[in-house]
């Protein structure tokens, strides 16, 4: 079974493409946002153990719970291993999937093998497991979009960045970390940090789709005085390859006030049209006919074996973020 992930926004596919909100604000107003929204980020990666000189080796444990498409409880196991200023590995076993990916950062190479289709919740996780991934390229490609102010949630201070459009990022000014982040009906919270030298890890990252909790996983950091002879080299079997089919058509999407991850499996034939498209798992029931629409309409590339139409089925994940 291959697999194919297309990131699709309203207005393009391939990549993920985000419209800014238009500014009627002061020029000045807008820069002193923007400066201020870069610092609180700044001090956020800055705390957030990872790869810098500053960091001690260490060893992240999340155990994951999340419910599958058919609504039974899973769990699932994410350990990174950080051997500071020289490699990273990422460990993934669930349901059915399993991931080791090695990153040489002295040679600046990488391997990945991974055997079969990553759980949709896994595929979530990964977005925002480090840090608020699709929140922060809002506002990275479109800084002057991050109007930031203080809020008070519960009887305690935050400082958020919002863009008035439902995409916002709030930090704990306490810790100068990310506290959570939301976009549209999708919220991420990052609660008991932990800390690892002078950087810190959070212990706990939930992800939700409005009230229902996605996907949770609850973590252990420790410090590694040394990993064992071998520990980052690849392993034995075979690489992955890049199975990715090119998109050669596809019709316009339809416009929902609605951000989610939808995991399908399509059958395509000999002449690169999609004969079936069938909906394996999805973060949210409305983007589920925009996902069928969507997949029905694509055209491939056509593949071919030997000179003669080759048919396939693929795992394809869509990353769904409406525009204004």
């Amino acid at each position: 079974m291959k697999r194919v992930i297309l990131c699709c926004s309203l207005f393009s596919c391939g990549s993920l493409f985000f419209l800014a909100p238009f500014f009627t604000g002061g020029l000045f107003a807008q820069v002193m946002q923007t400066k201020r929204f870069d610092t609180l980020l700044s001090h956020a990666r800055a705390l957030s153990a990872g790869e810098t000189a500053s960091d001690i080796s260490h060893h992240i444990h999340y155990d994951v719970k999340y419910r599958d498409e058919h609504g039974h409880e899973v769990t699932a196991t994410y350990d990174i291993y950080r051997d500071r200023l020289r490699y990273t590995r990422v460990d993934i076993a669930a349901q059915g999937y399993n991931c080791r990916h090695i990153k040489d950062l002295l040679n600046k190479s990488e391997w990945q093998h991974s055997a079969g289709d990553i759980p949709l919740k896994i595929f979530d996780l990964r977005d925002v497991l480090v840090e608020p991934e699709p929140e922060i390229q809002v506002f990275t490609k479109y800084p002057l979009a991050a109007s930031v102010h203080q809020e008070m949630i519960d009887g305690s201070p935050f400082a958020c960045a919002d863009d008035n459009s439902g995409v916002r990022i709030c930090f704990d000014p306490l810790i100068r970390s990310f506290a959570f982040a939301q976009v549209l009906n999708q919220t991420v919270t990052y609660d008991d940090w932990q800390r690892i030298g002078t950087h810190a890890v959070p212990g706990k990252i939930r992800l939700y789709d409005d009230k229902k909790l996605l996907v949770e996983a609850t973590g252990k950091v420790e410090p590694v005085k040394q990993f064992p002879s071998l520990f980052f080299a690849p392993g034995s079997e075979s690489p992955d390859k890049d199975q990715s089919h090119r998109i050669v058509h596809l019709k316009p999407m339809v416009k929902e006030a609605v951000y989610g991850n939808v995991q399908l499996q399509i059958s395509v034939d000999g002449a690169g049209k999609v004969t079936k498209a069938k909906i394996l798992d999805a973060d949210n029931n409305q983007v589920k006919p925009i996902a069928s629409k969507l997949a029905r309409s694509l055209r491939f590339d056509p593949q071919s074996t030997n000179g003669q139409p080759a048919p396939f089925t693929s795992v394809f994940y869509l990353h769904y973020f409406p525009e204004e």
